[in-house]
């Protein structure tokens, strides 16, 4: 059952018999004939959520960490296993590694597969570990996080992730990922109702833009002036 409730949907039976070892075939018949568990070919899972919550509730917390660490360990070494699904395990762990590892890979599934709400959720899973992202990966994941939280309509964090992304470009002196995120920043105050804001960032991006041979982000930034002057009926 501990096992079990580890897994907020439901778990492949191969993966349960890796945690527990022994006994598997009788402890699972044990909880499916007491109403506490369903077996369906080989997944098996809760009949009720709020049993597998309050079992997972009832584990002490190291041995739960613990438990987790074991779930990310075997789901390593399988090639079946998602990313996301890792992600989750390793985040309840506290095995900031695999956690970095797993949500940009299914942060990046997730914004292929047009997610972004699940996408923006791994980026900002990384975000809490940025005391260990290198600078080149912090700044790509911040802009990552950013567009996707946009595609949520979260507009206001979205701003915050690519103000701070901007800033590392700014100071890096690299022009041209720097107008890049003005611009966007463009976009994302608008979206805020923050029009002064929004112009700023696009006057911004430009002067910075205009400063390196041209190319498509500068005429996106035009693309930009064009949509406000045209909606300020100018």
């Amino acid at each position: 059952l501990e096992a079990v409730s580890l897994f907020p949907r439901r778990a492949e039976t191969a993966v349960v018999a890796d945690l527990v070892k022994a006994g598997l075939e009788t402890g699972l018949d044990d909880c499916v004939e007491k109403g506490m568990l369903s077996l369906e070919g080989a997944l098996v899972r809760f009949r009720h959520e709020l049993a597998r919550r309050a079992i997972e509730a009832s584990i002490a917390p190291t041995r739960r960490r613990a438990l987790h660490q074991k779930v990310v360990d075997v789901l390593k070494h399988r090639a079946d296993a998602r990313a996301g699904e890792i992600d989750h395990h390793a985040e309840r762990a506290g095995d900031s590694a695999a956690l970095i590892k797993f949500a940009q890979i299914a942060g990046g599934e997730a914004a292929m597969a047009g997610a972004p709400r699940e996408a923006a959720a791994h980026f900002a899973a990384m975000l809490l570990h940025r005391d260990i992202l290198e600078p080149g990966l912090l700044v790509e994941i911040l802009e990552r996080h950013g567009e996707q939280a946009y595609l949520t309509g979260s507009s206001d964090l979205a701003m915050i992730s690519m103000k701070e992304a901007a800033e590392l470009r700014r100071q890096a002196n690299d022009k041209l990922n720097l107008g890049r995120d003005l611009t966007r920043l463009t976009r994302f105050a608008w979206m805020c109702a923050r029009r002064a804001e929004a112009e700023r960032f696009l006057d911004e991006a430009i002067a910075v833009l205009q400063t390196v041979p041209p190319g498509p982000e500068l005429a996106w930034a035009y693309s930009h002036q064009s949509q406000l002057d045209m909606l300020a009926s100018r």
